[in-house]
């Protein structure tokens, strides 16, 4: 386990990437501090900015940062843009948030029709390790769920799989490992079909506490966090649109928008304000519903005075909504979980690290590009007043 954060450490060093449309740094640290720093250049003519922090216990320079910007005039809709809740996920979501923020609070007069808060890297012990999970090795995007019960289920189809999911020895990837890897899973494949392998891992258990996809046992604390949040910062706001920014699933240089289910209230209420973005639900081919997302349950807090629309932005990075692309981004888990939990040789690990990495961190300028141009256009279509500086 430690070799293996040292491995991290020891081969991104932080640097920023000023060469790409997103400015990048490969550390969490450097990510926040830029982000602490840019905020405070809002025009106080302009904007009130109100600022919080919550801390990791017992790592106090682990925190997610808050940044809420409210308009010298009063607003009745609220735009959230989280990101980090898949810690390795919040070195592209840092760098996006404070693109947005550069663009619309920054540029100068606002003719915003919004307030804007910005949640800064849910997980930041997963994103300061490299990791997708926090220290528990819980994945919180399947830790927000509705009803406290569901952590007490059992995935049965996960179970099944366990083993091949979750090995337990150390990891070593021979040249023949990737071939391999795609014969198990073609023997699964052929076994369950894929819609039902799919769907089966990526709903979340609670059976494996070491296997991917862990929701845990219990909430998390960021979940305390998020639910005082929306009660007490939100509550004035007829309408919150809630944007949490995700990398890895879906196609390459392509941004998904995801929800869970199209016949759903929320699903009619998604359609009705995000028409335009050509939604991917989780009951259609390719996609996948999941139980305990961020996005879900902030929507599921809607009321009668109250509209909370929340939806996934997804950057797909390996084709994964391919059968080939889907095992490849499946492997590249397991490997990476495998690394962590059991060690391996020091090839193998280094190895597993920057290809983990890179599923969620592309360094590529023109995905940066593709990336900057489709959430310029997301965010035009929300019809809120966003810029459309180029």
């Amino acid at each position: 386990m430690r070799l293996c954060a040292f491995l991290f450490l020891l081969t991104h060093s932080a640097v920023a990437f000023a060469k790409s449309p997103l400015i990048y740094f490969d550390t969490f640290l450097e990510n926040r501090k830029a982000f602490v720093d840019l905020i405070q250049k809002a025009d106080p003519k302009i904007w009130n900015l109100k600022t919080a922090s919550w801390p990791l216990s017992g790592a106090q320079e682990l925190s997610t940062d808050v940044a809420f910007f409210k308009n010298r005039t009063p607003q009745k809709t609220l735009l959230v843009i989280s990101s980090g809740i898949h810690g390795i996920e919040g070195f592209v979501g840092s760098a996006l948030q404070r693109w947005v923020i550069a663009e619309n609070i920054l540029a100068g007069p606002s003719d915003l029709k919004t307030d804007l808060a910005f949640i800064h890297i849910l997980n930041p012990w997963g994103m300061q390790r490299g990791r997708r999970v926090d220290q528990k090795n819980v994945d919180l995007n399947r830790n927000f769920l509705i009803d406290a019960k569901n952590f007490q289920g059992t995935n049965a189809d996960y179970l099944k799989i366990d083993s091949f999911l979750n090995p337990t020895d150390s990891l070593s990837l021979s040249f023949f490992h990737r071939l391999g890897f795609l014969f198990d899973s073609v023997q699964f494949i052929l076994r369950y079909s894929l819609e039902t392998l799919r769907k089966s891992i990526l709903i979340g258990q609670s059976d494996q506490p070491l296997g991917l996809y862990f929701r845990g046992k219990e909430f998390a604390s960021v979940k305390a966090r998020v639910d005082d949040f929306l009660q007490n910062d939100c509550k004035t706001y007829a309408k919150i649109i809630w944007l949490d920014l995700h990398t890895g699933y879906g196609e390459n240089k392509r941004l998904h928008f995801l929800a869970n289910d199209a016949d759903s209230p929320l699903g009619q209420r998604l359609v009705k304000q995000f028409g335009a973005f050509n939604i991917n639900f989780g009951n259609q081919k390719n996609f996948y519903k999941t139980d305990g997302d961020l996005a879900t349950y902030v929507s599921e807090k809607s009321s009668g005075d109250q509209e909370i629309n929340g939806l996934v932005l997804e950057y797909g990075t390996l084709n994964s909504q391919s059968t080939l692309g889907s095992i490849e981004s499946l492997r590249r888990m397991v490997i990476e979980n495998q690394a962590f939990h059991h060690g391996g040789s020091f090839e193998s690990l280094n190895e597993s690290t920057r290809q983990f990495r890179q599923m969620f961190f592309p360094r590529e300028d023109d995905w940066a590009e593709a990336a900057v141009t489709q959430t310029r256009q997301a965010l035009l279509n929300l019809n809120l007043g966003m810029q459309a500086r180029h």
